[in-house]
C-alpha cells in the first residue's frame, strides 16, 4: 500500500511540474516571439508556398514597388498572414489573404504568428490543460480515497486472518480434546466391561466358596456322627466281651450301660 501511495503522489507531483513547465513555455513563447526576424531569401521564397506574418511591432505599408516612391496600396496590421511570392535581402513581394499583391520590407516579417494571433489558441490549450489538470486532481482524490479504503480493508483483512488463525488453533485443540475424550471413553468402556467380568467371576467364586463351606460342614457333621456311632458300637462290643458268666450284677450293669 505504501508503494502505491508513493507512486500516485509522485505521478501527481510530476504532472504538476509538467503543467507548470508547459505554462512557462507558452508564456515565454509569447514574450520571446521574434520582432525583427529577417524573411527567408532565395528561390525558396519565389514559389509562393512560403507563409510569413507581419510582426507585432507596428503596422507596415504594402507598396506597389520596393522604394518609398512607389504607391502605397494599403496598410497591413500586425499579425497579417502573407504568402511570399518572391524576396531578396530587404524586400519581399507578397500576397494578402484577400488577394492583394505588393511589396513589404522583410525586416517586419516573421515565420511564426505573433502573440496577438496565437494567444486565443494558447489560451484554449491552457484551458484544456487546466481541465485535464482538474480531472487529474479529481482522479488523484478518488485514488486517494480508494487507497484509504484499501488500507482499511487491508487492516480488516489482517484482523480477519488473525481471528481465523485463532479459531483454527482452537478448532484443532478441540478436535484433539475430542479425540482424547473418545479414547478415554473407549478405555472406560473397556474397563467397565473388565470390571463387570471380574465382578461376575468374584460372584461365582463366592458361590463356590459358600458351596464348599456348606459341604465341609455337612462332611464334618457326618464324620462326627460316624465317630459317635462307631464309639458306641465298640463300647458295646467291649462290654459284652468282658461280662462274667452267671453274674447278675454284671448283667444288670451291662444292661444298664446299654440302656444308657
Amino acid at each position: 500500500m505504501k508503494t502505491v501511495t508513493l507512486s500516485l503522489e509522485t505521478t501527481m507531483r510530476n504532472t504538476n511540474y509538467f503543467l507548470h513547465f508547459i505554462a512557462l513555455l507558452l508564456v515565454n513563447g509569447l514574450l520571446l516571439t521574434p520582432v525583427s526576424s529577417i524573411a527567408q531569401t532565395g528561390s525558396g521564397a519565389q514559389n509562393g508556398k512560403t507563409i510569413q506574418y507581419v510582426s507585432d511591432n507596428v503596422p507596415i505599408l504594402l507598396r506597389s514597388g520596393k522604394t518609398n516612391e512607389h504607391r502605397i496600396i494599403r496598410s497591413l496590421s500586425s499579425g497579417a498572414k502573407l504568402r511570399i511570392l518572391e524576396s531578396d535581402s530587404s524586400h519581399a513581394r507578397v500576397k494578402t489573404e484577400d488577394g492583394t499583391i505588393g511589396w513589404v520590407l522583410t525586416q517586419y516579417l516573421v515565420d511564426e504568428p505573433v502573440a496577438r494571433m496565437v494567444l486565443p489558441a494558447i489560451q484554449e490549450k491552457l484551458a484544456k490543460i487546466q481541465e485535464e489538470h482538474a480531472e487529474l486532481k479529481k482522479q488523484f482524490k478518488d485514488l486517494t480515497r480508494e487507497r484509504n479504503e484499501l488500507a482499511l480493508i487491508a487492516v480488516q483483512y489482517e484482523k480477519l486472518q488473525t481471528a481465523h488463525k485463532t479459531l483454527t488453533d482452537e478448532a484443532d485443540h478441540l478436535r484433539k480434546l475430542s479425540s482424547e475424550s473418545n479414547q478415554i471413553f473407549q478405555e472406560n468402556q473397556t474397563l467397565s466391561k473388565a470390571k463387570s467380568s471380574l465382578q461376575a467371576q468374584r460372584d461365582m467364586l463366592m458361590d463356590e466358596i459358600k458351596e464348599l463351606h456348606n459341604g465341609n460342614n455337612k462332611l464334618w457333621f457326618l464324620i462326627g456322627a460316624g465317630v459317635i456311632f462307631i464309639g458306641i458300637v465298640i463300647g458295646a462290643m467291649l462290654t459284652r466281651t468282658r461280662k462274667p458268666k452267671g453274674s447278675s450284677w454284671s448283667s444288670n450293669s451291662t444292661d444298664s450301660l446299654i440302656l444308657r
